[in-house]
Order: C-alpha cells, then sequence, then structure tokens
C-alpha cells in the first residue's frame, strides 16, 4: 500500500502480520494512513523518511528482555532470532557496521549516531551489555532444554570472564 503525502509524494507502507490474518492488517492500514494524514494537516509538516537517530546499548538489551519474554510466552523460536539479532548490534551488527562492546574487558561504548561511535563507555552501556549478555545466555539455555534449535546462536564467551 501508498500513502500520498501532502506534496503529492508517494510513500510505500507495510504491515506485517501473522500468516492466516491477513485480514486484520486492512483496518490497521487505514488507521495508519490516518494518522499520518492527521499528522500533516495538525502539525504542517508532511511526512519524511526516518532521521538518522542516536542507538544506545539500552535499546538493544531491552530488544533481547522483550524477546525473551515473548518466547516465554509462545515458545517460538522466532524470539530466539530476535534476541540474537539484537545480541549481535553490541558486535557491528548495526547500523554503522561497528562493534561498540569490548568482550575482552567487559566495557561498552555509549552507542552510536550518525557521526559515529560515542567512545564514552559510561556505566548504563556497560550494565545494558552485561544484562543483554545474561539475558541472551539465559534465553538459549531455556530454548536448547526445550529442545528447539539455537545451536547456531553463541554468547560472547569473555564478557563474563
Amino acid at each position: 500500500s501508498t500513502f500520498k503525502t501532502m506534496s503529492g509524494r508517494h510513500v510505500d507502507l507495510g504491515i506485517y502480520v501473522e500468516h492466516g490474518k491477513e485480514a486484520r492488517a486492512e483496518y490497521a492500514m487505514d488507521s495508519l494512513k490516518r494518522s499520518m494524514t492527521w499528522d500533516e494537516e495538525t502539525f504542517g509538516r508532511e511526512y519524511t523518511d526516518s532521521l538518522p537517530f542516536d542507538q544506545q546499548p539500552v535499546e538493544a538489551w531491552a530488544a533481547i528482555d522483550a524477546a525473551d519474554a515473548a518466547f516465554d510466552a509462545t515458545g517460538d523460536i522466532l524470539w530466539v532470532e530476535e534476541a540474537n539479532r539484537a545480541y549481535q548490534w553490541f558486535f557491528g551488527a548495526n547500523d554503522r557496521g561497528i562493534a561498540i562492546a569490548d568482550a575482552h574487558n567487559g566495557t561498552c561504548r555509549d552507542g552510536i549516531n550518525a557521526r559515529g561511535v560515542n567512545e564514552n563507555e559510561g556505566a548504563e552501556s556497560t550494565l545494558a551489555l552485561h544484562l543483554a549478555d545474561c539475558t541472551f545466555r539465559n534465553l538459549l539455555a531455556k530454548a536448547r532444554k526445550s529442545e528447539i534449535r539455537a545451536t547456531d546462536m553463541e554468547p560472547v564467551n569473555d564478557i563474563l570472564a
């Protein structure tokens, strides 16, 4: 589906739903388009593509924690895979392609932004790394215990050493 902005530009839109529930997406798409129209009319600013934004370790940890809770609720391997994707963010699978975690000394830089890496290694970022690591290890153990194939995903061994 597309959305036509106030200047006439067309923006591609998509909503992801579970297989078999596609009919439910029609209302969601309509709501999204009405919301975008309301934003443009109310604030007088045309919809634009996302601007670069800062990414912080606490956000990656939160994604891992949410995936862990979703796995507990569903048992679906998808959530282990999503947690792995968020975990790998620390080690270079991010928008900048730069590892911000140092697995050898257990520290973590404060994030990435449009200019590169924030070289500061604050307590919040380092704690986010350690909490992410613990949560990911725990999730992998649960997945393996329930005999779900999570063998190709591994935590970085040195972080808690």
